[in-house]
């Protein structure tokens, strides 16, 4: 074998090594993303505790793998919101979707109203393709003033971070109703956790 051809070989040798971990590398990061996101390698959901209240509540919890129902609030999140149809508590801790008609969050929830996606120094809320969006308003929240609130100032996004703490938003659903949340608690830091506060009206 001439010099130049044991050149091409090693060429040739260097190329593949360099294609099979670009290869291995993409594997395993489809791996991990799927992981985080629920889809291979999660947990059971812990069943909602016999005292709970609100959506979710008693027996018909959702089966291990599937969208879970979290408010377990033992008390009204926000008593000053009159004529709610629904109310409860959202509690998120990686990426998912929530649908408050329904008071559930999960992976891929039918309905669903927002993704939450925790992500540095905040969690993400995303508005949905089927039209859900926000708006912020100033203090708790009442149906008109959320009513009015989404018709001039429509936001497709928002930020949540430790400074949200006890802030309101409204939020028109993708089912066309109008609701809002507050923050109850947020934790950056890991394990990271979000507990949304919500009401919604038909």
């Amino acid at each position: 074998m001439t010099e130049s051809g044991q050149a091409s070989w090693w060429n040739t040798l260097g190329g593949l090594l360099t294609g099979v971990a670009a290869v291995i590398t993409a594997i395993g990061a489809l791996i991990g993303t799927l992981h985080v996101v629920g889809v291979i390698g999660g947990t059971e959901a812990a069943a909602p505790s016999q005292d709970a209240t609100g959506p979710g509540a008693g027996a018909n919890s959702a089966p291990a793998g599937s969208p879970s129902r979290t408010s377990t609030a033992k008390v009204p999140v926000a008593p000053s919101v009159e004529g709610a149809s629904s109310q409860g508590l959202l509690t998120i801790s990686a990426i998912a979707s929530a649908d408050l008609e329904s008071g559930i969050v999960g992976f891929g929830v039918p309905g669903q109203d927002f993704v939450v996606m925790p992500g540095g120094r905040a969690f993400g809320l995303n508005g949905t393709p089927m039209g859900a969006y926000f708006s912020t308003i100033g203090s708790d929240p009442r149906k008109d003033a959320c009513v009015d609130a989404l018709t001039t100032n429509r936001l497709g996004d928002l930020d949540i971070d430790a400074e949200s703490l006890g802030r309101w938003w409204c939020v028109r659903t993708s089912e066309g109703h109008t609701g809002a949340f507050t923050v109850k608690s947020v934790s950056v830091e890991a394990p990271r956790e979000l507990v949304l506060g919500y009401v919604l009206w038909r």
